[in-house]
């Protein structure tokens, strides 16, 4: 896989994760995401290291403010009490498409439950282009105003 994808699988796992567990914090470990992404597992990833995909995943999603924390100064190998923001629960509460009632968080659960790498990465990059959409909407609107 390609960087971007290991980002979008690693992004989708975490993603599904908070929404199942939303409003309640979770604690997030880069090593599980790693795992569950397809990265070969070895003690590199027991210790926190900056190249460290699922790390540097975590660390986007809170430095964009996708999610929140109890430690906002974490390394992203360990993310203590992590919760959806406003922006996250709102981008995962869109539905795909209107032909699909069906959320992305709801989907994106579902495909991380079933162990679906593709299905997961797929939906995560899906969702990333979206959100972009949806930001620069909102973006356009406050522009447009008088």
């Amino acid at each position: 896989m390609t960087n971007i994808e290991v980002f979008n699988t690693i992004v989708g796992f975490v993603l599904a994760d908070l929404y199942e567990a939303f409003p309640v914090p979770i604690n997030l470990r880069a090593p599980k995401y790693a795992v569950q992404a397809g990265l070969p597992e070895d003690p590199e990833h027991l210790q926190f290291n900056d190249s460290d995909p699922a790390a540097a995943a975590i660390t986007w999603l809170l430095q964009e403010g996708f999610i929140r924390a109890a430690d906002n100064n974490s390394d992203g190998f360990l993310v203590p009490a992590c919760v959806l923001s406003h922006k996250g629960l709102q981008l995962l509460s869109m539905p795909e498409s209107i032909d699909r009632k069906e959320s992305f968080g709801s989907r994106i659960m579902t495909a991380a439950k079933s162990g679906s790498i593709d299905g997961v990465k797929d939906l995560s990059k899906t969702l990333m282009l979206q959100g972009s959409k949806l930001a620069f909407k909102i973006g356009m609107e406050y522009l447009m105003q008088p």
